[in-house]
């Protein structure tokens, strides 16, 4: 600080730190990093249930609004479950049992979202129904990274991820539904 008594001769000029410049690499770097992961853990996950995958995306591409819907429920009331089953403490254990399969559910339901969006940007590219796994894959990743680059833009980024997550949500559940209801 400088003494009130002070007297200042000259400009004043006021130069950044560099240890700004660095948070703004070390950001840069964060989200990098996020994103290779999430292109890591996505194509492990597609590649290791490529059964499940191919019905999710298919289901949220022929039934859109469902998908959201059930996406949108699934998001709010799995927290409130939780919350009971915590509060109750004799479903204190299933409480932490349910919020770790929610944990995993919100990326595996981000990522469903973003490789049904790569798929159908796909299929209408190539003109072909079927896609390999191979292009799954290349779908997932690069929507991954048109996604990342359009969540840097103000408003439209966090309403694409928003919108990405709850169909994908909602086509996993719908998905489980209809695996439970088969048996």
């Amino acid at each position: 600080t400088i003494d009130k008594a002070a007297i200042i001769k000259g400009t004043i000029t006021h130069l950044p730190s560099p240890r700004h410049e660095r948070g703004a690499v070390g950001a840069a770097a964060a989200g990098i990093g996020i994103l290779i992961s999430l292109m890591v853990t996505g194509t492990v996950l597609l590649l290791l249930f490529p059964r499940v995958a191919a019905p999710v995306t298919d289901g949220i591409a022929h039934a859109p609004w469902k998908s959201l819907g059930l996406g949108l429920a699934e998001l709010a009331a799995t927290p409130l479950v939780v919350i009971l089953l915590f509060v109750s403490l004799i479903g204190l254990w299933l409480g932490f049992i349910l919020l770790a399969a929610y944990l995993v559910a919100l990326l595996a339901g981000y990522l469903s979202g973003v490789l049904s969006a790569g798929e159908i940007v796909l299929k209408r590219l190539r003109r072909q129904t079927e896609l390999t796994r191979g292009w799954r894959v290349a779908a997932l990743v690069i929507m991954l990274v048109v996604v990342g680059v359009l969540g840097l833009v103000p408003g439209l980024g966090g309403l694409l991820i928003f919108a990405l997550l709850l169909f994908g949500l909602g086509g996993l559940a719908w998905q489980v539904y209809r695996a439970i209801a088969a048996k």
